[in-house]
């Protein structure tokens, strides 16, 4: 999909593609009215997902991956990293996995940036470089990850 605009990548969805993006659109839209109210592990929990059967229409995950990627890219043009998380890490709690949603600082001289992204069976998803290597953790959802859970994989 690179170097096609975004209105030639939306003219290629399929059907399923379409319904993920409308998907993904929901969550975002109910990410930013609700941001600004809610404590971050308050908004984490409304958008934890219950696992649910695995359904034959679902989408590969790399492709999730790109959809969501594309459109906040579109949205936000930079520093979409926090909705990105959030919406990965839903769509993974719903395929059943067992994801760490991971927040992080960087201090650069006396400037400080932030982070956000998923881990999976402790390893970032979705990334171009490992972000444990420039971030200190400072926030972790789940807190702890139940051993079974991370055992199962």
């Amino acid at each position: 999909m690179q170097g096609r605009s975004w209105s030639q990548q939306l003219r290629s969805l399929s059907g399923r593609e379409w319904i993920y993006l409308f998907k993904i659109t929901a969550i975002l839209i109910a990410y930013e009215a609700l941001q600004p109210f809610l404590s971050l592990p308050r908004l984490i929990r409304l958008f934890d997902a219950t696992p649910r059967s695995r359904r034959k229409n679902e989408l590969p995950f790399r492709r999730v991956v790109q959809l969501v990627t594309g459109l906040l890219r579109h949205t936000y043009i930079k520093d979409y990293c926090m909705p990105r998380s959030i919406i990965l890490f839903h769509f993974l709690r719903r395929r059943g996995q067992t994801p760490v949603l991971r927040f992080g600082v960087e201090k650069k001289g006396l400037d400080l940036s932030g982070h956000a992204w998923v881990e999976l069976n402790g390893y970032p998803l979705a990334e171009t470089g490992d972000p444990r290597h420039a971030f200190a953790i400072t926030y972790s959802y789940p807190a702890v990850v139940p051993m079974a859970a991370a055992n199962q994989e």
